[in-house]
C-alpha cells in the first residue's frame, strides 16, 4: 500500500497514549475501522455472501 505523509491535530491526551514508534500504524487502524462503520452495506455484503444474497435478505426481511 502507498503511502502519504500528513498532519493531523490531536488532543494531546490521545497523541500521548499511544507510543511514538505504533503511531501511524493505530492512527491507520482506527481510520480503517472507521472506513468500514462508514460502508456498512459493503460489510453485510462480505459477511453475508455477497450482493445476491443481501438483497435477497433484504427483500425477505421487509415482508
Amino acid at each position: 500500500m502507498a503511502t502519504k505523509r500528513c498532519t493531523v491535530t490531536l488532543p494531546e491526551e490521545i497523541r500521548s497514549a499511544v507510543g511514538p514508534g505504533a503511531f501511524s500504524a493505530y492512527v491507520t487502524r482506527a481510520l480503517e475501522g472507521q472506513r468500514e462503520r462508514d460502508r456498512p452495506a459493503e460489510l453485510v455484503e462480505r459477511l453475508e455472501g455477497g450482493p445476491r444474497v443481501t438483497r435477497a435478505l433484504c427483500v425477505l426481511r421487509s415482508r
